[in-house]
């Protein structure tokens, strides 16, 4: 499989000299800031059996964990916690469906690998408790695979679902098919890909109804407008997608 050669340096040390363009390309491999949020859950059809773990997490768990730091004159960010920045990074590669540019999240992996070090046991205890084990397998395993995590052996093996899921999730990506840019978002069955990064199945059953029919507060965020959950029904209908 294929690694890279070169070791990956964290854009923050990377040398001053660099021309617009090739400093362009560095920042490209520097791991995205994710702000601590005040409220919300995933988007989209993911949105469903994890969510209100995740927001809980957020909430409070993330925000205690947070590193601060300053952004700019007299402003300050919150940093996400090494481990979680892992797992929202994983998290926001597979709900995309490996779409929207994944080797930057791959990347931004194994950055965060490099640049801190990575407690790899609280990562994968963190993935079970927020039933998002199978989701950040996938993602960790691949990333891995391509470019390599050190240390995160044994997380994978923590990590790792039974053998038949392992072979269901084979059957829409594997690190040969991302690398032959296989793109599951133009895919009808990535709806069915999704299912099975559950880590329970009536955590896919809970998937299925909160797609159908949804909170409002979410369809108010995805409409940008109050529309009722039969006119949402209808536009999955019309649309075939969320």
């Amino acid at each position: 499989m294929l690694r890279l050669s070169r070791p990956i340096v964290p854009f923050h040390e990377r040398p001053r000299h660099l021309g617009p363009g090739r400093r362009h390309a560095a920042c490209r491999t520097q791991p995205r800031r994710a702000r601590i949020s005040t409220g919300g859950g995933p988007p989209g059809p993911a949105r469903g059996a994890p969510e209100a773990v995740l927001r809980r997490a957020h909430l409070s768990q993330g925000r205690e964990r947070a590193r601060p730091r300053r952004a700019g004159r007299a402003r300050h960010a919150l940093h996400l916690a090494p481990e979680d920045a892992i797992l929202q990074t994983a998290f926001h590669v597979v709900v995309n469906q490996f779409g929207q540019a994944p080797w930057r999240g791959l990347m931004d992996l194994a950055v965060l690998a490099r640049a801190h070090a990575i407690d790899w046991d609280t990562v994968a205890t963190r993935a079970q408790d927020w039933r998002l084990a199978t989701a950040s397998w996938i993602v960790l395993d691949m990333a891995d695979r391509l470019i390599g995590l050190p240390g995160c052996g044994a997380a994978l093996a923590k990590l790792r679902p039974l053998r038949a899921r392992r072979a269901s999730l084979r059957a829409f990506m594997t690190p040969s098919a991302l690398l032959s840019g296989r793109d599951l978002t133009r895919l009808s069955r990535r709806h069915v890909f999704m299912l099975t990064l559950v880590d329970r199945p009536r955590d896919g059953a809970r998937l299925i109804g909160r797609t159908l029919w949804p909170e409002a507060w979410w369809i108010t965020a995805r409409y940008g407008r109050p529309v009722s959950r039969i006119e949402h029904l209808w536009g999955l209908v019309r649309r075939g997608a969320v």
